[in-house]
């Protein structure tokens, strides 16, 4: 069957098949917020032959990775936003073929490996990844990475090269959760495949390898992860956030179990510690299910348990507190660094995708139809429980799920339309299995036809996408030309405007997108990137910025109490769309921003502070927070002042300081003073900044808690700044060296398997 991997690039499609040609976007969640951001600004450098590790638009400069990735390579080439939003899409067929090999790599004949890989790529765990790109790649690659590691032992040394470059690639994307699931399924399932020493040996090693290959991306995250609030270990409320409520497993079976969150029908954020679920929805289906459990002995005994083991293990990891995971965590702060559980549920989506396919090549077979009957209703049951709830105690069922009963109605009705489409795709599918004319394969096909068709229907709703204009800024904020001011731009959130919220509350439209569009509007987020746009702080939702927030989420009735922090990042500018009545801010623009009644109001902010200057008098305090709120008090002059963590000398009376920005990484500076000073960049301290004072190098101190500066004697001054990713060179060279010897195993393989020279 060589159009098979066609098929299966169809079927993983069905969910969005406009999303097959690059003419939309997608815009929803951290595809709006995070990802395309970055990813136009790395292309936009990329594409001038600049490898970009700073970005100074966001967070008032933060350490970013390049595109390490190799997919993401091609960004370069270009960064639009359709395009961006076609190579994600591309790894939905990459991972509906990569589950298909690992399926036929574990003895599934094509029939059910077909059904595995367009399963796990349509699935709801797979689609809702999208949105956070890093899973969506690492999640395409897992079964690869599997497959290669349990093939390293029945192979041989052969199979060591691919298997560490698979290792490598996984790790590239930097979804370090997916990544250790992968690898650990590939070792286990090696284990169990020839538990003997040299082939667990070769597999270790293969393991170990592409670590090596992947060191350069490990090295400079985890110097970023080093100074960044993961660093020290997040809070344990905040690592197990997130966690799947084991109400919220009835997802599995029920699509809109959460409700429908691009339409704006959404509850039960009572059961998600950040009001909605890191993961849209975690569907498969209740025909999914009752496969998986006919296909579980359909798999050699050793995989058997070793998919089941893996599968349990991913679960009790996912449920977070409910399964007893919270003492586990406590005291281990390399693990505090990672949140939110529910990304253990890859193991048990992989597996049962797996199964699955196992459990339609034993139907094809004629065996396993009664199986299939009792695990069908076994799975529908919890609907039919669950509907019966909803239908005749409403009021009950709405308390439950933190609703007003007569606010919630819509919740109601989908609820109940679910579970008869759950209800009515079960009794077809009995009716199937019951026809005495039909051959067992015939039965099997339409069984697979009807899997796919309902995971397509369930997974339409989950990633929207809209015109390519819808990230392009509109002309009245064009005109403003934020990209050329010196000062930094301060944005308030579109979340917590109430003009929005006005807006939100009268009519019926989908929230996620409107805040969307207006957070790109107000170069808000990471959006200023974009445009390369000087932002102040705004929310650090990767939580890898070099100092936290605490200006970004506040209202604009807090403006009292924020802008003293907004002017001391050098913010020139303060974008937001409601009206501010302070006398700090005067208003200059006001256009529509969209909505109806909802406008941007532009303001300069009186006494903007410059992004450099020369401090002549030290105040020493120890610890960055502390240092922060010291330049708070009534005493500090942020125009002379400067609080380090060290003595240095200032003495100097008359100073002037001129700037230029070279590029992303590089910052040039003239200056003159009457005595000694400390130079200040109103810019985030980060290890990797360097400073030449006149060609000398010097120290790079840290200033008022998260800036740089460095002492400057009298007289004239040039000063080059410029930024050298930490742990660069021992990553670049541990990866050629790994890189090397995987290239070595490769050519020493392709000699042993030439046949001789008679």
């Amino acid at each position: 069957m060589r159009w098979s991997p066609l098929l299966l690039v169809v079927a993983s499609l069905l969910p969005q098949p406009a999303a097959a040609i690059p003419t939309r976007t997608y815009y929803h969640r951290d595809f709006t917020f995070v990802y395309y951001p970055f990813r136009a600004f790395w292309g936009h450098e990329a594409a001038q032959g600049h490898w970009a590790f700073w970005n100074p638009y966001s967070h008032e400069g933060t350490p970013t990775l390049p595109a390490l990735y190799p997919l993401e390579l091609l960004h370069a080439l270009s960064s639009s936003p359709e395009f961006v939003s076609w190579l994600l899409t591309l790894h939905f067929p990459l991972a509906a073929l990569a589950a298909h090999a690992l399926a036929r790599d574990l003895g599934l004949r094509r029939p059910g490996a077909l059904l595995a890989g367009a399963i796990y790529a349509t699935g709801g765990l797979c689609l809702s990844a999208l949105d956070l790109h890093c899973f969506l790649y690492a999640l395409a690659w897992a079964p690869l990475v599997a497959r290669a590691l349990r093939r390293t032992a029945d192979v041989g040394t052969a199979a060591v090269p691919p298997a560490a470059l698979m290792v490598a690639v996984v790790l590239s994307t930097q979804a370090v959760e997916f990544a250790a699931q992968a690898i650990a399924l590939g070792l286990l399932l090696a284990a169990v495949t020839n538990p003997r020493g040299p082939a667990l040996a070769r597999a270790a090693g293969a393991a170990a390898l592409g670590v090596g290959v992947a060191a350069l991306p490990i090295a400079l995250m985890l110097a970023i992860v080093r100074e960044s609030s993961r660093g020290a270990g997040f809070p344990l409320p905040v690592v197990l956030a997130n966690s799947v409520h084991p109400f919220t497993l009835l997802q599995v079976v029920v699509p809109g179990l959460f409700g429908r969150l691009v339409e704006g029908l959404w509850w039960m954020r009572r059961f998600f510690s950040i009001g909605f679920p890191y993961f849209q929805s975690l569907y498969l289906g209740a025909p999914v299910l009752a496969l998986a459990a006919v296909g579980v002995s359909g798999v050699p005994r050793r995989i058997r348990f070793a998919l089941l083991g893996a599968g349990v293990l991913g679960l009790w990891l996912a449920l977070g507190p409910w399964g007893g995971l919270a003492p586990a965590v406590l005291e281990v702060v390399p693990v505090r660094a990672i949140r939110y559980p529910c990304k253990a549920m890859l193991l048990p989506y992989l597996v049962a995708c797996l199964f699955a396919g196992a459990g339609l090549d034993r139907l094809r077979s004629g065996a396993g139809t009664r199986t299939l009957r009792w695990a069908l209703l076994a799975a529908t049951a919890p609907v039919a429980a669950l509907a019966a709830w909803v239908a005749w105690r409403w009021d009950g069922f709405a308390r439950f799920i933190g609703k007003d009963p007569e606010l919630a109605l819509p919740a109601r009705r989908l609820l109940l339309e679910e579970a008869a489409v759950v209800a009515l795709i079960a009794l077809v599918i009995v009716a199937l299995s019951a026809l005495r004319k039909t051959t067992p394969a015939r039965s099997a096909l339409y069984l697979a036809v009807l899997v796919a068709a309902d995971l397509a229907r369930a997974g339409a709703q989950i990633n929207p996408q809209v015109p390519p204009d819808f990230y392009r800024l509109a002309p009245p904020l064009r005109a403003l030309s934020l990209d050329r001011i010196e000062g930094r731009v301060f944005s308030l959130e579109p979340v917590r405007s109430p003009a929005l919220g006005e807006f939100m509350n009268a009519v019926a439209a989908p929230g996620g997108m409107w805040e969307a569009y207006l957070t790109r509007q107000l170069e808000g987020a990471y959006s200023s990137a974009i445009d390369r746009v000087r932002a102040a702080e705004d929310i650090d939702r990767t939580s890898l910025a070099p100092h936290p927030s605490s200006l970004a989420d506040a209202p604009p009735s807090m403006v009292g109490a924020f802008l003293p922090g907004v002017r001391a990042a050098g913010t020139a500018i303060v974008l937001a769309l409601d009206a501010i009545d302070d006398p700090n801010l005067v208003l200059f623009a006001r256009f529509p921003a969209g909505p109806p009644n909802v406008f941007v109001h532009a303001y300069h902010l009186v006494g903007a502070l410059p992004r450099s200057y020369v401090a002549c008098r030290v105040l020493m305090v120890a610890g960055a927070r502390a240092a922060s709120r010291r330049t708070f008090e009534g005493d500090f002059d942020p125009l002379r002042d400067v609080v380090l963590a060290e003595p240095r000398a200032a003495n100097c009376g008359t100073t002037s300081v001129t700037l230029s920005d070279v590029d992303t990484d590089t910052v040039r500076q003239t200056l003159h003073t009457d005595g000694d000073g400390v130079l200040v960049l109103r810019d985030s301290f980060a290890s990797g900044w360097e400073a030449r004072l006149d060609g000398r190098p010097v120290s790079v101190l840290r200033a008022n808690g998260h800036y740089r500066a460095i002492a400057v004697p009298p007289g004239d001054h040039e000063v080059f700044w410029h930024y050298a990713p930490p742990r660069f060179r021992i990553g670049s060279v541990v990866s050629a060296a790994s890189l090397l010897c995987v290239l070595g195993l490769w050519a020493a393989a392709r000699r042993t398997r030439r046949p001789p020279v008679l």
